[in-house]
């Protein structure tokens, strides 16, 4: 993934994080989420600037972050960090998808669960290190 493909994905990242913002009424104020993430987090926290971070496209939540965010929001965690499902892609992020990303997703279907989530895990690793 080139660096260029990397800041796509964040900005795509926003925008699903603050389309579901909306779904639940809730502003996209750096403040309001962070409080409102912290309610639902059962000692997993944010702090402001992390939230801000994850409004302006910088930077991905952790895993346990992702998981508490997507379960308040009301969405799979793999929704939103790729647009997609279990059930497969949604058609907007298939069609645009580079040749080189479709034939990887294909490679990627046709492994086991456990593979699957092997692989989910190694991406929000990398992910991860990518953000400090």
């Amino acid at each position: 993934m080139t660096t260029n493909d990397a800041e796509n994905s964040l900005i795509v990242f926003r925008q699903r994080l603050l389309e579901s913002l909306s779904a639940v009424n809730t502003p996209g104020s750096a403040s309001i989420v962070a409080r409102e993430f912290n309610r639902r987090g059962n000692g997993i926290t944010v702090t402001i600037a992390g939230a801000a971070r994850w409004l302006k496209g910088e930077c991905y939540p952790t895993h346990k972050r992702l998981t508490v965010l997507a379960d308040w929001l009301g969405v799979s965690a793999q929704w939103l960090l790729y647009g997609s499902t279990a059930e497969g892609a949604s058609p907007g992020v298939a069609r645009s998808a580079d040749p080189d990303y479709r034939l990887l997703a294909q490679d990627l279907a046709l492994l086991d669960e456990h593979s699957k989530q092997i692989v989910q895990n190694l991406v929000l690793q990398l992910m991860k290190a990518q953000c400090r």
